[in-house]
């Protein structure tokens, strides 16, 4: 074994009978350091809190040498500490209180991973050097995931066992989601859905979820379709595989104009079901207008997140205009004509409820044409605000809440105006050759209640014949 004294002392008595002699004999042992020291703990694992500030790790775990030789006769001469498994930039072990251990050479590694520990001294002085090591990872956003960090000394015979304790580092979810609702969108913008499209509009094709502390920290997703403008033909909709694929579901609560996504997930599966999120509106005459979609993330420590992403429906001029001659349910207006040979006589063209309409609702014409058919001389069709005329070119504009139409002849004003309108003998036409007529289909329904026919003649046979004149209004 290990002997607790090293002296010994032998007393040696000799009697022959009537004397009596002692001798003392003494021995000394001599010590020999053949046994390696042992590393133990009470505990195996450590946890490192994000955001912590140098932990020591021996001290914890109350790290302890134990040393079958007889400590108090010999001095260890070495100690080694690594760490393993550090992915995170910054990440080190230091030993604290160096000034401590002032017999003692201490060498840290570049990337403050590894500990090399030199000099004679105490068994206890290098436990509490073990003792002293102490673990940082400085990341604003740590990897999760275990560290090891192992340790071992040297009595001068031979290392100790490796020693490994286990680092674990314990995330906080301290950050708020990051929600981007366009983020790495290809599609064009600003959106816009067509007019009788059979395909849906992907609203957030590049949304973007980031859970900087990398936990399952999104508990539910809205989105939320604001500005609804056509009712029940508008609805969101969202890929069902997208949803499986993130163990994701359906809130019964929600609507064709509201999604209520539920599960608690990752990030990257709220972000995959968010991007298959699309846009459907089924009106035969769907609303022009802007829409939005609003979403909103909420995660487990209550923080929320909030993003938009707006389109325009786009019309389509795919339906006729229609004209109403004769009032709003008449196509056709008759008017007789009462003349006289020596003055013009004028009639109305279309009844004083003259429309115009039309099935789509992009609400603009290009162009209005007014034709005497097989007209016999001595005819003319005009327009009341412009007053009778043979042929030339007038400037138009509308007034009083598009009541009152305005004309002026002048050559200036002619060349100037955005609408005119243009006399030839039999014909009149409308029309902005220079940057396209758009006007309502009110400013046209007022265009024909101002179309007037006059004839004058003094061959009576020829004007009692009955005449006809063509209207045709063109939107594009």
């Amino acid at each position: 074994g290990e002997p607790v004294d090293v002296t010994r002392l032998i007393n040696v008595t000799l009697n022959d009978g009537r004397f009596t002699s002692s001798a003392l004999l003494s021995i000394n042992l001599m010590p020999i350091n053949n046994k390696r020291p042992v590393i133990a703990s009470t505990s195996q694992l450590f946890s490192y809190q994000e955001d912590s500030s140098y932990q020591r790790v021996g001290s914890m775990l109350g790290l302890t040498i134990s040393d079958a030789d007889s400590a108090q006769f010999f001095l260890f001469v070495s100690a080694t500490a690594w760490l393993g498994g550090a992915v995170d930039a910054g990440e080190t072990i230091s030993i604290a209180n160096r000034d401590n251990f002032v017999k003692l050479s201490i060498a840290t590694s570049s990337d403050g991973q590894r500990i090399t520990v030199t000099g004679p001294d105490s068994l206890s002085a290098y436990q509490n050097l073990l003792q002293s090591i102490q673990y940082l990872n400085p990341a604003s956003e740590p990897t999760s995931g275990a560290r090891t960090m192992t340790v071992r000394v040297n009595d001068g015979v031979g290392f100790s066992n490796n020693y490994t304790v286990t680092i674990a580092v314990v995330l906080r979810d301290d950050n708020a989601l990051r929600l981007n609702c366009t983020g790495t969108s290809t599609l064009p913008r600003p959106l816009f859905f067509v007019d009788n499209s059979i395909l849906p509009l992907p609203l957030l094709d590049g949304a973007t979820v980031e859970d900087r502390d990398k936990d399952h920290t999104v508990i539910e997703a809205m989105v939320h379709l604001q500005q609804v403008l056509d009712g029940g033909h508008e609805a969101l909709t969202i890929s069902s595989a997208a949803l499986s694929a993130g163990s994701l579901t359906i809130d019964t609560a929600s609507t064709q104009h509201q999604l209520s996504i539920k599960g608690q997930a990752m990030d990257a599966a709220y972000q995959t079901a968010l991007r298959s999120v699309t846009y459907m509106n089924n009106a035969s005459e769907p609303t022009a207008g802007e829409r939005c979609a609003a979403v909103r993330l909420t995660s487990s420590n209550g923080s929320v997140v909030m993003c938009g992403s707006c389109f325009s429906v786009a019309l389509i001029n795919d339906s006729p205009v229609s004209l109403y001659l004769g009032g709003p349910s008449s196509v056709d207006y008759h008017a007789t004509l009462h003349y006289s040979s020596l003055s013009r006589v004028a009639v109305p063209v279309a009844a004083a409820g003259a429309l115009v309409r039309d099935a789509d609702v992009d609400g603009v014409i290009e162009s209005l044409n007014a034709t005497i058919q097989a007209g016999y001389g001595d005819e003319e069709i005009w327009l009341m605000a412009c007053g009778r005329m043979a042929s030339g070119v007038c400037s138009l504009w509308f007034a009083a809440g598009d009541q009152s139409l305005l004309c002026n002849c002048t050559a200036s004003q002619a060349a100037s105006s955005d609408v005119q309108v243009t006399f030839t003998s039999y014909a009149l036409a409308v029309s902005a050759p220079s940057r396209g007529l758009r006007i309502s289909y009110a400013q046209a329904s007022l265009l024909l209640r101002s179309l007037r026919y006059t004839a004058h003649s003094g061959r009576p046979a020829q004007l009692s014949t009955t005449r006809h004149v063509s209207v045709a209004v063109h939107d594009g």
